[in-house]
């Protein structure tokens, strides 16, 4: 083009092959701009920072558009993906209806992790994204917490449970574990009345908290229940109270009448008062995988 625009000037050429000049000046442009284009791919960026897993291609290999080359894992924050039962949910919100429970706002529930090996997460993650529906084949309501996780102590794809922290149910039953007995028919606790018979009383778990069981009703305020010595509290029998000085007001301990007090150790009650107690309801022993995006 450089040769042909001066003698054009002086009509050394004709304008055909001036614009046939010009016209593959033009071409040779788009053909370079288009092969710096097909070089950028060459030079992949992944859009996050993370670690790499394995590579699928070595080099020398031919690829296109949708080869996989490797996949890029971000652990910091680390996400755990887990789920609530829509039938949970659906009685927190009942309770949270009846004034009972009481929710953090906008969903600001903080959690703690328990990695598979029992070992406490030092890190407390908080919940970022909770589903608006619920899962038709599974039932479900997906959720998500996040971690920090700048020792990298947390892989991606690993399982482990959560705790949710942030309801808080007033007037809570709250009873230890070992005073509940398992049947075929029922769940019961042995309930001792103002005369020292026992009787068993069905009673219904919500969740455990700890080292107790949540209940949800089956016991009134003021009730004694067999702590200890379950096995020996027959339905029927008749019991005495046996005050220890080391006991709690609410606590003492009860035998059956005609019992040797040598041969046969007492058992130990509790007394269930609901009086302006609270108890946190967490969600505990869901198991979730961590994942990472």
């Amino acid at each position: 083009m450089k040769s042909i625009a001066p003698r054009y000037a002086q009509n050394a050429v004709s304008q055909k092959d001036r614009d046939s000049a010009k016209a593959s000046r033009e071409t040779a442009n788009a053909n370079l701009r288009q092969a710096k284009i097909n070089l950028g791919y060459c030079d992949v960026v992944s859009p996050i920072s993370g670690y790499t897993s394995q590579e699928t291609l070595t080099v020398g290999n031919l690829v296109n558009n949708n080869t996989l080359l490797t996949t890029v894992n971000k652990t910091d924050p680390m996400f755990v993906n887990f789920s609530i039962s829509g039938v949970d949910h659906m009685r927190r919100q009942a309770l949270a209806a009846q004034g009972r429970l009481s929710q953090p706002a906008k969903n600001a529930y903080t959690a703690t992790l328990r990695l598979v090996d029992g070992a406490e997460y030092p890190n407390e993650g908080n919940m970022d994204f909770f589903n608006s529906l619920v899962d038709p084949d599974t039932g479900v309501i997906k959720a998500r917490v996040s971690f920090p996780n700048s020792s990298n102590m947390l892989l991606p794809g690993q399982y482990v449970r959560i705790r949710l922290n942030g309801d808080v149910l007033t007037n809570a039953l709250v009873v230890p574990q070992k005073c509940i007995a398992s049947t075929n028919q029922a769940t019961l606790v042995m309930v001792v009345d103002a005369d020292g018979k026992v009787s068993p009383r069905p009673v219904k778990i919500i969740t455990p908290v700890g080292d107790d069981y949540l209940l949800e009703g089956g016991l009134q305020d003021g009730e004694r229940i067999v702590l200890e010595g379950l096995v020996k509290a027959r339905p029927g029998a008749t019991v005495r109270v046996v005050e220890n000085a080391s006991s709690t007001p609410q606590s003492g301990a009860v035998k059956p009448m005609g019992a040797s007090g040598a041969g046969s150790p007492p058992e130990n009650t509790q007394t269930i008062s609901k009086d302006g107690s609270e108890a946190a309801t967490p969600t505990d022993g869901t198991t979730a995988p961590s994942s990472s995006n």
